[in-house]
């Protein structure tokens, strides 16, 4: 007779922040049995599974397949019925639907859905004159274009910029077989530093919240370099940047003109024109 495990359904049955994060998480990254009552969730994020296997069954143990592949799975009618009562059911990943989500509990649906199946992105590109250039990314995908249409308008809204780009469907090769697939993913790609901060900022509403602690430091990183403080690299003075000049604010109003006749001066030097 195998190991019964004590679920703790308040987790869900609380309907509050940690119910809507979990069942974003689900809903992107989870699967949903639709003959048993078994409820999955995988990740290479095995610190992410802990906080959330802490949640609903501290006891049951978290499987690791190849080495990184971390595993959570519950067999659970209760649990099963919640998530299906609210959207997350089986075979859910071409015709899943926005689900109604109270809107207070918005940002912890979208973070759970992030952390799901979702990404950040935050590289650093140095060039000769030493100076780096910063790109950010933020993206989101799913295999339901009505799921990622309503994400996009919901971003829209809230003055996100974004954008719907299908990617080419390629052939798979698994175990040296080609797998060819029809089926296509829909990625909602959010633009620029200040929608992908305001996104961040909507998610990521408070320090203590559940979230994936790898993208949670990313996004982090992404919030400092873009709120950090300039100052004026001719005479150190703090600087008033608007939004349009933070990527390339380096001198402050007074400097600017001098720092440009310095330029010009030793253009006319090396031209041999002075």
């Amino acid at each position: 007779m195998g190991t019964k495990y004590h679920y703790n359904l308040q987790t869900f049955y609380n309907e509050d922040a940690i119910s809507y994060y979990l069942l974003g998480a689900f809903i992107t990254d989870g699967s949903v049995s639709s003959t048993n009552n078994r409820i999955e969730l995988t990740s290479i994020d095995g610190d992410w599974l802990i906080l959330i296997n802490n949640l609903i069954c501290k006891e049951k143990p978290i499987a690791v397949r190849y080495g990184k592949y971390h595993r959570i799975c519950y067999s659970s009618e209760k649990i099963k019925e919640w998530l299906v009562g609210h959207g997350c059911g089986p075979k859910k990943s071409l015709t899943l639907d926005f689900p109604k989500i109270p809107d207070k509990y918005l940002p912890d649906f979208l973070r759970g859905c992030w952390d799901g199946d979702g990404n950040f992105h935050l590289s650093r590109k140095y060039y000769a004159s030493n100076e780096s250039n910063i790109h950010v990314s933020a993206s989101i995908s799913s295999g339901s274009e009505l799921f990622a249409t309503k994400i996009s308008k919901i971003l829209s809204d809230m003055n996100i910029k974004n954008k719907i780009y299908v990617p080419k469907i390629k052939p798979r090769i698994i175990k040296g077989a080609v797998i060819n697939s029809n089926n296509k993913h829909y990625n909602v790609n959010v633009s620029g530093f200040g929608s992908i901060c305001r996104l961040i900022h909507f998610m990521y509403y408070t320090n203590d919240i559940i979230s994936m602690p790898r993208k949670r430091k990313i996004t982090n990183e992404i919030v400092d370099y873009w709120e950090r403080k300039f100052y004026c690299k001719r005479c150190g003075e703090l600087m008033i940047v608007g939004i349009a000049s933070r990527g390339n604010a380096q001198f402050c109003d007074i400097c600017r003109p001098i720092q440009k006749e310095e330029r010009r001066k030793i253009k006319r030097i090396e031209n041999g024109l002075l």
